[in-house]
């Protein structure tokens, strides 16, 4: 935001409108941030909501150029300005929109602590700044989705490779209880950091049948756990319940009882 100190102004701000079209995050200028106590304002980025309680958030959610040359100006249009000029002395205000394409992405502002008129020069200097900001955020948000969907991609073939070695454990000529101890090993460390797997016996009573853990030396922690697990296990609990409806539970506690994603001893999956 070092450009709207160029032009004269004393500070500035960026808002970048959110994919849910009802907020923005506001970025703040580094005099902004200072001038206001740390304690309403714990970083340089806020998240505010898209109204038409202040010039930012208006041009951000209307695509409109708001130019305020006093305070007096400010506070007629946006009764919201009393309390900025009061905190921050702001006087004056330029709030311009961030399009690339059409496409609205927020708002740019710019401040200044005495009354300010806007000349037809000074307006062309805004506008280019703007624009340059424009470009800049559709170019980081163009790369983050880039990334975002390699990242997706990615995962997915993980996934696809997963059931494709799972499928060639299951078909093998291997006996039941090496097939499920193969897929216990296919799982961790791929879809969490430790697993087990229980069956039914042909009185319809829990057994374990395998179990991993990503770090091999913790592997008899977990059978361990799986056999204390067993012992104490009743009809409503968890293991019998997904055993006898085939529906998927979640576990939030891990060997050790520490709280974690779905369980495992210092770890989460």
């Amino acid at each position: 935001l070092r450009g709207a100190e160029v032009l004269g102004a004393v500070s500035g701000g960026v808002a970048v409108n959110e994919p849910d079209g009802a907020t923005a995050q506001l970025y703040l200028g580094q005099r902004l941030v200072d001038a206001i106590d740390p304690d309403l304002l714990p970083s340089d980025r806020v998240v505010i909501e898209l109204d038409d309680a202040l010039p930012t958030q208006y041009t951000a959610r209307t695509g409109e150029r708001v130019l305020l040359a006093t305070a007096d100006e400010g506070v007629a249009r946006f009764a919201a300005m009393a309390e900025v000029t009061d905190v921050l002395g702001v006087r004056a205000l330029a709030s311009l929109p961030l399009v690339v394409e059409g496409r609205l992405l927020g708002s740019f502002v710019a401040y200044w602590t005495s009354d300010h008129a806007f000349d037809a020069d000074e307006l062309r200097l805004l506008e280019g700044l703007a624009a340059q900001i424009s470009v800049s955020i559709s170019r980081l948000q163009a790369d983050a989705a880039r990334d975002s969907a390699v990242t997706a991609m990615t995962e997915a073939n993980q996934r696809l490779e997963l059931l494709a070695e799972a499928g060639r454990v299951l078909s093998s000529t291997m006996d039941i209880d090496e097939q499920l101890q193969r897929l216990a090993s296919l799982v961790v460390p791929r879809l969490g950091d430790w697993c087990w797997i229980v069956t039914t016996d042909e009185h319809g009573r829990l057994q374990e049948s395998a179990s991993a853990h990503r770090d091999p030396a913790r592997g008899e922690q977990v059978a361990a756990y799986v056999r204390m697990m067993l012992q104490a296990v009743t009809p409503d609990s968890a293991p019998s319940s997904a055993a006898s409806t085939a529906r998927r539970l979640t576990s939030l506690r891990s060997p050790d009882n520490t709280r974690t994603g779905t369980g495992a001893p210092g770890t989460s999956a």
